[in-house]
């Protein structure tokens, strides 16, 4: 809603010029990788485990190594999902049994993603934008769209109109 409203206010503003391009480049990689996210949230709700308490730990555990498989790496390892349960000082455990079972689940899991029929088009998203060229083409755009958002926030903190309002 945040995007249609500042269209409706800015719809001349070259923001929306860069945003298209940014977005024309990671859309094949945002398409896939919420559908993904998805698939795996069906994985769950499908297959609940009995003893897993903090399913979004999990769900963004087989996430995160599925974009790592995308990107040619090894997934992390079991270990790394029961230290993530660690935030702030606090611990929020994953698990209330045997870390065996989640450890079971979570390989169940990461064995049905290797053979997802849409991780070979994640891996050529993550592929194209990993190379040298999408990156350099994604850093423009972000210095393009932060020096736009700048002068939109001059706007806001100087209201009116000047000789010399970049806007």
């Amino acid at each position: 809603h945040m995007l249609k409203s500042l269209q409706r206010h800015l719809g001349d503003s070259k923001l929306w010029v860069y945003w298209d391009r940014w977005h024309k480049k990671v859309a094949s990689f945002e398409g896939t990788s919420r559908a993904l996210w998805d698939w795996i949230g069906r994985k769950i709700e499908d297959e609940p485990p009995d003893d897993i308490k903090n399913l979004e730990i999990v769900w963004s555990w087989v996430f995160g190594n599925i974009l790592r498989m995308a990107g040619g790496q090894e997934p992390e390892g079991i270990e790394t999902l029961t230290q993530w349960a660690e935030t702030g000082g606090e611990f929020h455990p994953v698990v209330d049994g045997n870390l065996s079972d989640l450890s079971r689940y979570a390989a169940k899991i990461m064995e049905e993603a290797r053979g997802w029929p849409e991780l070979d088009t994640l891996k050529s998203a993550v592929s194209e934008l990993a190379s040298n060229q999408s990156q350099a083409e994604l850093r423009r755009l972000t210095g393009e769209i932060d020096f736009v958002l700048a002068g939109i926030e001059l706007m806001n903190a100087f209201p009116g109109k000047c000789d010399i309002c970049p806007v």
